[in-house]
């Protein structure tokens, strides 16, 4: 079911995969797809390998879509539109969940944020700002941007633990294991900037 939000003064849109009228208190998870997708497209590039969750009424799992392809997540230093104008993701993830707990009485607290890549980097934003929002995570392919490169509040600890699972690998051309910058070409491509720690230095 493809849904559409106004959030700060945009329109912005979302696919939720199950059942309207399954059982109360699922858990939800919220996808957000990598640079230069939207949630259709995320959702075909992994096989649609989330959908059996909502099998049996387990789950329900919204695909959002970023602005023109690419979240305003946790790096200050990017330069994609959504970073230059300042779109509010965060808001947008909330609004979301609102919609959904309405539409598919799903469990408000028991919400599980998976991001790939760009998508990962605006999973770590949600940790450090929305906290609250998120019972759990999963980041693919992302590194965490360090402390002076980190959009908004960079939080050392956090009021309540939130299980998460990080995802990397030290073949990734893109996203480099160890941190520091990434490639003069990945950063052209994607319209990147900033340093990242490394994956253990993530976790």
């Amino acid at each position: 079911m493809r849904t559409t939000l106004s959030v700060a003064g945009r329109t912005r849109s979302f696919t939720v995969v199950g059942e309207a009228d399954g059982p109360d208190n699922r858990a939800l998870v919220l996808v957000f797809h990598g640079s230069k997708q939207d949630g259709d497209a995320h959702r075909r590039f992994t096989g649609r390998a989330l959908d059996p969750l909502t099998a049996d009424g387990g789950a329900v799992v919204a695909y959002l879509d970023g602005h023109r392809g690419n979240w305003n997540d946790a790096r200050s230093e990017s330069s994609f539109p959504a970073r230059r104008e300042d779109v509010d993701d965060v808001a947008f993830a909330r609004a979301v969940i609102e919609s959904v707990v309405r539409t598919h009485r799903v469990d408000p607290g028991a919400v599980v944020g998976v991001g790939y890549s760009n998508g990962g980097q605006m999973v770590f934003r949600l940790l450090h700002e929305a906290p609250e929002l998120l019972a759990g995570a999963v980041v693919v392919a992302a590194t965490m941007p360090d402390r002076d490169g980190f959009l908004g509040r960079f939080s050392d600890t956090a009021e309540r633990a939130v299980p998460l699972v990080l995802v990397g690998g030290t073949a990734d051309r893109i996203v480099p294991f160890e941190g520091g910058r990434m490639a003069w070409w990945a950063r052209a491509m994607f319209k990147v900037g900033g340093v990242t720690l490394s994956a253990p230095a993530t976790a």
